[in-house]
């Protein structure tokens, strides 16, 4: 209980200046929600990429945004694009690309797999909800402009270089 009502302070300070709407009784029930989503996690070992905390903030948020599309770019096992999944309702399409799916775990049924770089081939974005997470070793700043330029409103970046917790 205390840890949540932790988290769900957090994400309300980062979404305090956000054109999101949404309410505190709304994100509590999704913080609640993430416990099972994350124990449930068919990906158990999280030694690259999202672990609890950034995960309880993506699920979050995307429950939020409620997207119709979400762009992946890099999936190594799988974690985010299950995180993914359990936050979006079923219409919602997820396009995922990785040069390398080896590590795989979970493959979504909402998802389309790509074996390349997005700027192959990009998904009709246009007057869409579009969520990118961007999780590829590619320049941030070059993924804020294909963004940008595709009108995909909503950017996650994990970054590597950050501290627990502090990666979207």
């Amino acid at each position: 209980k205390i840890r949540n009502d932790l988290v769900v302070k957090e994400i309300h300070f980062f979404l305090k200046n956000s054109t999101l709407k949404y309410n505190k009784t709304q994100l509590e029930k999704y913080v609640e929600e993430f416990e099972l989503v994350f124990m449930q996690s068919p990906v158990k070992e999280h030694e690259s990429g999202f672990g609890y905390n950034e995960g309880v903030f993506f699920y979050s948020i995307l429950r939020i945004i409620n997207p119709e599309l979400v762009i992946e770019s890099g999936v190594m096992k799988g974690f985010t694009t299950y995180l993914i999944d359990a936050a979006t309702n079923n219409e919602c399409k997820i396009f995922s690309y990785d040069i390398n799916f080896e590590n795989k775990v979970f493959s979504s049924k909402k998802a389309q797999y790509y074996n390349f770089d997005i700027s192959k081939k990009m998904p009709l974005v246009k007057n869409k909800r579009a969520v990118a997470l961007w999780d590829d070793h590619t320049s941030q700043l070059d993924r804020l402009k294909f963004s940008q330029e595709h009108n995909i409103e909503f950017n996650f970046f994990l970054n590597k270089e950050c501290h627990p917790g502090q990666s979207l």
